[in-house]
């Protein structure tokens, strides 16, 4: 039975919070913030409007630039963890990925952009290019055991050894590189040597011996000078405009102490250098690297690709999306259109259409008109993985944010700036935030090392009579803000009357509780979520509980705010809907993204994977592993 809050109290909660943008009635719509995490992606060398992209369990492809993307068919079950892309020049639509499958490093074929893979019989691939002439030859650097550097004339079907002229170095290459400007010509960097062939790998010459044990992170060959090639150790660049027989000195990049490069791009007259602190271009007059505004706000960067046919064109890649300029970094534009929504693990929703999503690759990106659309906001400390999110009881604009490093952030301006909330908080994973319903400033933090309380003199430890365990979940009872009640990892549920000062325990043994949620209503009926036993109910405050849900394992319950008995259970691989009190459920998923994940986590390429909720009366919000997606919710005969 529906047992709805009273008309007037259901139509004001209705005017503090907007209807979720683009919601229908049970399903689920949306996607953002941003796009899916590229870790690789590669220009077509003939037609620069068609591009590939690898996020790790699936390839994506472009036609326009960027402007809108579609996932291919999908790499072979069990096949994961892209390690790069490749294009074959002279055959149109064709691709190759190499990766891992149970048997080990693998090596697939497209002949069709990804629509259909086949996979060769070489193993172990490390490095591969491709390279133009009258007949396209592949290069392949192997990691197995008797490895070593082998070539193709027919696509990958058959290989055979290319190490003429490199020794004993043939089993040590770890990069090739083409010379886009100067067909058969390839650099190879073996052992602490520097090779290079002009006729495709069937000879090389030794151009440069370094010093034994020097490795360069980064490396390129300009793509329209085939005797231009720079190479990085480090904070040292090195640039030769002779083939590789000499090398000279580039000025250093402002990295500081904690800096290191991601890559190393040429572009026309102009060298760019991509490092964890950002974008820098060689400026040719003073002889200096200068900084790029990207507008990106994060520091995770994956990489830099150029288009050797527009020396305008870049494509940047970043832990928020891929981002891209037509006017070597003046302005940039989003390029991620018809990607998944990065992902996430956390949402909040206050009034007036304001959402804030915690993201997995880190920060904090906010909406301004219920998921619409989303902007990444400012930089935030020490950026990282946000698990748990918060809103102030003075209103929406001050929200907390947990990160996995340990830090509470606070934003006061709806998540334009950020910074540290307060001292005396350990640096103990943050798994989730509680804040006070009527004081302003008073948060709590479950942390793997007990509850820590917000107050004017910052964090203390408010664990009195709780194990020696962590904390996965906080919740105060809506209607009573006295009582508070904690999931424990391996120590089943505890409550507090005294606002989260002191502790008993509330049932549920040593399971893990990884979510809860208090009836608006009633401070002593309480659900719990575990991350092994399904889920539960209890009607008397944690006094006795019985099993409402069976699933093997739980991320995530909630509760509609305007309706106590509908209850929305996320099982990783579902959603799950009850309409009263959990006595029998229905599926929620319609609408929600296929497939979605983190790449190269063991279980990403699972359905779904819904993290978190986040409800108002009659909706709700999910943080999932594609995006934030949002749902009207149906009554009972709609």
């Amino acid at each position: 039975m529906i047992r709805r809050l009273p008309l007037l109290a259901a139509l004001l909660l209705a005017l503090l919070v907007v209807a979720p943008a683009g919601a229908q009635l049970d399903r689920w719509a949306g996607g953002g913030p941003a796009a899916a995490v590229l870790f690789t992606l590669e220009v077509d060398p003939t037609d620069a409007s068609v591009l590939y992209g690898a996020s790790g369990y699936h390839v994506y492809s472009s036609t326009d630039g960027g402007s809108t993307w579609a996932r291919t068919s999908g790499l072979p079950a069990g096949y994961c963890c892209t390690a790069f892309l490749e294009i074959d020049p002279g055959a149109p639509g064709t691709v190759y990925a190499a990766g891992s499958d149970a048997a080990g490093g693998a090596l697939l074929r497209s002949r069709d952009g990804g629509e259909s893979w086949q996979q060769l019989g070489q193993r172990d691939v490390s490095v591969l290019v491709a390279v133009p002439g009258s007949r396209t030859v592949l290069l392949a650097a192997t990691y197995a055991e008797a490895g070593g550097l082998v070539r193709s004339t027919d696509g990958g079907s058959s290989w055979a050894p290319a190490t003429g002229g490199l020794g004993e170095d043939a089993t040590s290459v770890y990069w090739l590189g083409v010379a886009p400007s100067a067909p058969g010509t390839v650099y190879a960097l073996a052992g602490s040597s520097l090779y290079r062939t002009t006729d495709a790998g069937l000879t090389w010459d030794a151009r440069a011996t370094f010093g034994e044990g020097t490795y360069f992170g980064a490396r390129s060959v300009d793509p329209v000078d085939a005797d231009t090639v720079y190479l990085a150790e480090g904070e040292r660049l090195l640039r030769s405009v002779d083939g590789g027989a000499s090398f000279a000195e580039l000025p250093p990049l402002p990295l500081g102490p904690y800096g290191w490069l991601v890559a190393l791009e040429p572009a026309g007259t102009a060298l760019y250098a991509l490092a964890n602190t950002g974008l820098y271009r060689l400026d040719g007059a003073s002889g200096g690297w200068q900084p790029i505004d990207t507008g990106a706000t994060d520091t995770w960067y994956y990489g830099l690709t150029g288009v050797p046919s527009d020396a305008g064109r870049l494509y940047l890649l970043t832990g928020s999306g891929v981002l891209a300029t037509d006017d070597g970094g003046t302005t940039w534009r989003a390029a991620g259109g018809g990607l998944p929504g990065v992902a996430t693990q956390a949402v909040a929703v206050g009034d007036g259409g304001l959402l804030y999503a915690g993201l997995a690759f880190g920060g904090v990106a906010t909406s301004r008109d219920g998921g619409a659309s989303w902007s990444a906001g400012g930089a935030t400390p020490e950026l990282d993985s946000v698990l748990a999110l918060a809103l102030d009881a003075a209103g929406p604009q001050i929200a907390y944010a947990g990160t996995y490093s340990g830090h509470v952030l606070r934003t006061e301006d709806a998540g334009a700036t950020w910074s540290v909330a307060a001292a005396g908080l350990p640096r103990a994973t943050v798994w989730g935030l509680a804040s006070h319903p009527e004081r302003a400033g008073r948060v709590l933090a479950a942390t793997e090392v007990g509850v820590y309380r917000l107050g004017a003199a910052g964090w203390r430890l408010s664990s009195s009579g709780l194990p020696n365990t962590g904390v996965r979940t906080l919740v105060y009872a809506p209607s009573d803000s006295r009582i508070v009640y904690a999931g424990l990892d391996r120590g089943g549920a505890w409550a507090s009357a005294d606002g989260g000062r002191s502790w008993h325990a509330a049932g549920l043994g040593r399971l893990t509780v990884v979510s809860v949620a208090v009836s608006p209503s009633d401070p002593a009926t309480v659900y719990a979520a575990t991350a092994r036993r399904g889920a539960y109910r209890s009607d008397d405050g944690g006094a006795t509980w019985r099993r409402i849900a069976t699933a093997r394992r739980c991320l995530a319950i909630a509760l509609d705010p305007a309706d106590p008995d509908t209850v929305l259970l996320s099982t990783g691989r579902k959603v799950l809907r009850s309409r009263d009190g959990g006595a029998t459920w229905a599926s929620l998923v319609a609408g929600l993204p296929a497939r979605g994940g983190l790449p190269g986590d063991p279980e990403a390429d699972v359905p779904r994977f819904v993290a978190a909720f986040a409800t108002m009366p009659g909706g709700a919000y999910a943080a999932t592993w594609a995006g934030v997606y949002s749902v009207q919710l149906a009554e009972e005969g709609q």
